[in-house]
């Protein structure tokens, strides 16, 4: 039985054109773009829970939402992927507000506007080991994000 899936394979490569290699290569580049983005998804998902557990804030349906996905240069002129995702939760006020985590890279941001719902401010949070004065006015607007 070993030999004939054996044979069925070799019979398989031998009369493989170029045409089926390209699209067996294009699915696989898919799905490893995939799964980097899972990856990435999960950790905003971790970000914003920790987030707004430490801000007291209560996070709505727990989700975030990919709103922008684009390839832009970071602060030192290196083409990455910069992730926009955008999430919603309730303020010291219980009014509904929204919040994004930029993602450029392996750097993530929070944005929320002020928690505690008194002026149009906004708080900025990122990860411990992100440095300072990263510009990622290309993908968010216009804004310009430390870190």
């Amino acid at each position: 039985m070993i030999r004939q899936f054996m044979e069925l394979g070799n019979s398989f490569c031998r009369g493989a054109r170029m045409d089926d290699w390209h699209g067996l290569f294009l699915l696989l580049a898919l799905a490893l773009f995939w799964y980097l983005a899972m990856g990435a998804r999960e950790q905003v998902l971790d970000l914003v829970r920790r987030t707004c557990a430490e801000l007291e804030v209560h996070w709505l349906d727990e989700s975030v939402s990919l709103v922008s996905l684009k390839p832009r240069r970071d602060g030192s002129g290196r083409w990455r992927v910069c992730r926009v995702y955008g999430f919603r939760y309730l303020d010291a006020h219980s009014r509904i507000r929204e919040g994004e985590v930029v993602r450029m890279g392996a750097r993530l941001h929070v944005l929320l506007p002020d928690p505690a719902g008194a002026d149009g401010s906004s708080m900025v949070f990122e990860l411990p080991q992100a440095k300072e004065g990263v510009p990622c006015a290309s993908c968010s607007g216009g804004k310009r994000y430390p870190g």
